[in-house]
């Protein structure tokens, strides 16, 4: 299985949690294209901000701040949102559970 950067549990949502967490955008500016810097500065700015209104707004400030990154680091790859942190494990145990296709057996 392929290990996917839309995940909150994988690199990529981590470096912005710790970019918001020291207030510094350059923790995530390696994982953004060039193109994208400015886009993510603003971003990152009016995330900050909006972080000081209440642990509500925080919360849905992150929660754009994440997928604004995810989504610049994709560069046009099909985007459907963040993923849970859990569903790594979630995905092993489900392949341990079903048959790979070698294991199959034609009827």
């Amino acid at each position: 299985m392929a290990l996917h950067c839309d995940m909150m549990a994988r690199p990529v949502v981590k470096a912005a949690k710790m970019a918001l967490e020291a207030g510094d955008v350059n923790l995530i500016l390696p994982w953004a294209p060039k193109w994208a810097e400015d886009e993510l500065r603003r971003s990152f700015e009016r995330t900050l901000r909006a972080r000081k209104l209440g642990k509500g707004a925080r919360e849905l400030a992150d929660c754009w701040f994440f997928e604004t990154v995810v989504r610049l680091h994709r560069e046009g790859v099909p985007y459907t949102g963040l993923k849970p942190a859990n569903l790594d494990k979630e995905l092993g145990r489900r392949e341990q559970k079903e048959p790979s296709k070698n294991q199959m057996v034609e009827v």
